[in-house]
């Protein structure tokens, strides 16, 4: 599933940067004259107050995460995760959602955004007649990459501290991969 996951988000970003190609393209023939406005606001990303993104992650579970701006360096962000399985006369479904801030770090360029976050994570897990919940919280860094004004890639690595019931467990085997679309 990780691998139709991860083809599907190669050709997403393909399409996507095939069409800000496009686009360029088309702003660069003289198809439409600019006005002040327009260029002070198509800077090369969309990380501004007010913003808004999508972001498909295959961080353990794959999850889709919102994305909304709260100023040029900081978001605030949703996720929910679902994953269910059956065979063999057993079934496990296990729902999570998540929580948390994202602080942007000075820029190194227009393109690439280095960032920290952190949030709380609820997990769900019913298998075999029995479900258990555990609350974790999370903390990460990673860098984002602008391959157009309204898409990007992002990597991150990272800690998480959960506990259910009476065992606590902390991890450093929080790595990903993400896609972004602003919108």
């Amino acid at each position: 599933m990780k691998k139709v996951t991860f083809a599907a988000l190669i050709v997403v970003l393909a399409i996507g940067i095939g069409m800000g190609k496009a686009s360029a393209a088309e702003k660069g023939n003289g198809a439409g004259k600019a006005s002040a406005a327009e260029k002070a606001s198509s800077a090369d990303n969309d990380l501004a107050e007010g913003s808004m993104s999508l972001h498909i992650t295959t961080a353990g579970d794959q999850m889709i995460i919102g994305k909304y701006g709260l100023s040029h360096d900081m978001a605030i962000l949703a996720g929910i995760a679902l994953n269910s399985q059956s065979g063999g006369g057993s079934s496990a479904t296990n729902m999570q959602f998540f929580g948390g801030l994202r602080m942007y770090l000075k820029a190194q360029s227009s393109y690439f955004f280095p960032y920290v976050e952190g949030g709380v994570l609820v997990s769900s897990l019913s298998s075999g007649g029995s479900s258990s919940t555990s609350t974790g919280l999370l903390g990460n860094f990673g860098a984002e990459y602008f391959f157009d004004k309204l898409v990007s890639v992002e990597g991150s690595a990272g800690v998480s501290l959960s506990s259910a019931s009476s065992t606590t467990v902390i991890s450093t085997q929080r790595m990903g991969l993400g896609l972004n679309f602003y919108f």
